[in-house]
């Protein structure tokens, strides 16, 4: 039975293959431009451009920027199939009701959304700022400024905003203004508030409306060219940093329809069900801003698997020998303990490599359940949810 039970679990896990390439052709689909179906009143949404999405709850959650006559305003609304949208509600966002608000980008973080985003004044005075909310709608406290115009190749503008958060660390892509030309460059933070630009920047010339995935043990930066005339990629197996190799530049989609004919900016992407889906922005020739969609097939592995092993195997020497205080992540699999080390490489020799598919979850067995389920719950949500929202975990436990 026990061999029969190993079996299955290495079939089932390795039927998957682990990367996707960016080089994969996108399809724009039929039925571009993305219906917009409006919900409130007392605004014009003449154009909808430089989407930011989350998946949550079988809802995708969409924020783009939305123009009127005049002004620029972010836009939330929901999709059950990304072909329409129904919009809710402009954003409730406590600032100088002058200046135009637009590129939206959004995570969720400790059940909070941090929404980055950027201003500016009839073409001009442009900062990034951030502002936080619980319901992703109504951002009551000031947004604080986190990112303004530089010395050099970005000091006439700061725009674009896209986050990325992993292992504790914010990293922020932004597009910089020099008054020729558009490039993007990098900045992090500890905490999302106090940001250090790179001080190799700009990382990708020639370039701005940048968004990052992770594909495999890639990652990948999507952006569109100077002029719009397409949208590209660029790569890096490093380590994300300031000092990350990026390389592979390849063309992903160009203007060819009538709805894009213009102008094709803005990309943002999201996966689910096998699907990688990438929605941009596109300026037809009778100049109407639309959100369209382009998708691909997605062969990245996005499932993990956490091991929990059985009582009294996991050993923390503070805890168990000194009763001290100790956080869930100090917990180790007791070294004389050999009875998961056969599965533990079995699954990495499919791929699952330990610390990023394949997690042990060693845990304080002196707990009750209630308190150690709290504890993997947490465990989680950091190690892999605040990664990956729309991952699939499949937990394995013995004894």
């Amino acid at each position: 039975k026990k061999i029969t039970l190993f079996l299955f679990l290495v079939i089932a896990f390795s039927i998957y293959p682990s990367k996707i390439f960016a080089d994969q052709n996108f399809s724009k689909d039929i039925n571009n431009p993305i219906e917009i179906n409006q919900e409130f009143g007392s605004w014009n949404d003449l154009s909808q451009r430089q989407p930011s999405i989350l998946y949550e709850s079988g809802i995708y959650k969409i924020w783009y920027a939305s123009q009127n006559e005049s002004k620029f305003r972010i836009v939330y609304g929901e999709s059950s199939d990304l072909k329409s949208i129904n919009t809710k509600q402009i954003l409730n966002i406590n600032y100088d009701d002058t200046y135009d608000y637009h590129d939206p980008s959004i995570i969720k973080k400790d059940g909070k959304y941090e929404l980055y985003f950027a201003i500016s004044k009839y073409g001009s005075n442009y900062k990034i700022l951030k502002a936080t909310s619980s319901d992703g709608i109504n951002f009551e406290e000031p947004p604080i400024e986190i990112l303004s115009s530089g010395l050099i190749w970005d000091n006439y503008a700061v725009s674009s905003p896209y986050v990325f958060y992993e292992n504790s660390k914010y990293y922020l892509l932004f597009s910089g203004w020099n008054g020729v030309e558009w490039k993007v460059g990098l900045a992090t933070s500890d905490n999302g508030n106090e940001w250090v630009k790179c001080a190799n920047n700009p990382i990708v010339p020639y370039a701005s409306g940048p968004t990052l995935i992770k594909e495999g043990n890639k990652y990948v930066i999507y952006y569109h060219s100077h002029d719009a005339s397409n949208i590209s990629s660029i790569e890096t197996t490093d380590q994300l940093s300031c000092t990350s190799n990026w390389v592979n530049n390849q063309l992903v989609l160009a203007r060819d329809k009538q709805y894009d004919t213009k102008l094709i900016t803005d990309p943002v992407l999201v996966e689910f069900s096998n699907t990688i889906y990438l929605i941009y922005s596109g300026l037809s020739n009778l100049n109407k801003w639309t959100l369209n969609i382009a998708t691909k097939q997605s062969n990245q592995n996005n499932k993990y698997i956490v091991l929990i092993p059985g009582f009294m195997t996991s050993w923390n020497k503070n805890a168990l020998i000194y009763n001290q205080q100790s956080s869930i992540f100090d917990w180790d699999i007791l070294g004389f303990i050999k009875e998961y080390e056969g599965l533990i490489q079995t699954l990495e020799n499919v791929g699952y490599k330990k610390d990023e598919k394949l997690f042990v979850f060693a845990y304080d067995w002196r707990k009750p359940i209630e308190n150690s389920s709290e504890d993997l719950k947490t465990y989680l949500n950091e190690k892999i949810f605040a990664i990956n929202s729309n991952a699939q975990v499949y937990i394995v436990g013995h004894s």
